[in-house]
């Protein structure tokens, strides 16, 4: 993949991710971020909710293997009943195998996910769990 193509992932993710603490899923908050969900979603051939759902699950994974809806919504700062609204794209994400569902929510293997997301995502691990290489 080529290497801005990658920086443009990463940086949308990050900017989606920053933007959304404590957001409560406002209005204000996707205007905010739509560019960089609009990218995302162009990337992903998802619709810009489920970008966004895509960029929390990658960038909350980064705390630990599994991203469960309780540390989104903490992570959000929104009411439960905000997150049900998503629950169809939560589906179809599931339904694509662009994530996977265990008992929580969280990023699915390799082979699911398209291969340059995948390849940005081990890259990241990689030096995120070997800091000396930075």
């Amino acid at each position: 993949m080529e290497k801005n193509l990658k920086l443009r992932l990463l940086e949308s993710i990050g900017k989606v991710y920053e933007q959304s603490k404590d957001c409560k899923l406002e209005p204000a908050f996707f205007e905010k971020v739509e560019s960089e969900l609009e990218f995302l979603s162009d990337y992903l051939k998802v619709t810009c909710h489920q970008a966004f759902i895509v960029a929390m699950v990658f960038a909350l994974n980064y705390h630990g293997d599994l991203v469960d809806l309780n540390e989104l919504i903490r992570y959000l700062d929104c009411n439960p009943m905000k997150i049900l609204e998503f629950s169809d794209d939560f589906e179809i994400l599931l339904s694509k195998e662009i994530l996977s569902h265990g008992d929580s929510v969280k990023v699915i293997q390799p082979a699911s996910l398209a291969d340059e997301i995948q390849e940005v995502y081990k890259s990241a691990l990689k030096l995120y769990r070997n800091p000396e290489k930075r």
